[in-house]
C-alpha cells in the first residue's frame, strides 16, 4: 500500500512539474481505498481482488435496475 500511495505522489508530483493542473483525484483514491481493503480482507493486492471488485460493481448495476423494474404501490 505504502508503495501505491508514494507512487500516486510521484505521478502528481511530476504532473505538477509541467505547471498549473487540475488532478482528478476520485479514480485514485477509489484504486487505493480498494487497495487496502482487498489487502485487509484477502491478504493479497489490489490487481488480485480486482475481479471482485468488478463483480461488487456489476451487482449495484444489476440491483439499482432491478428495483427500478420493481412496482410498490403508493412508492411513487
Amino acid at each position: 500500500m505504502a508503495t501505491s500511495v508514494v507512487e500516486m505522489l510521484e505521478k502528481w508530483s511530476a504532473m505538477s512539474d509541467k505547471g498549473e493542473v487540475e488532478i482528478e483525484v476520485s479514480e485514485c483514491f477509489q484504486t487505493l481505498t480498494e487497495d487496502v481493503i482487498t489487502k485487509t480482507a484477502f491478504g493479497s493486492s489490489y490487481q488480485d481482488g480486482k475481479a471482485i471488485f468488478h463483480l461488487q460493481t456489476q451487482q449495484m448495476v444489476l440491483a439499482a435496475d432491478a428495483f427500478q423494474k420493481v412496482f410498490i404501490p403508493g412508492y411513487r
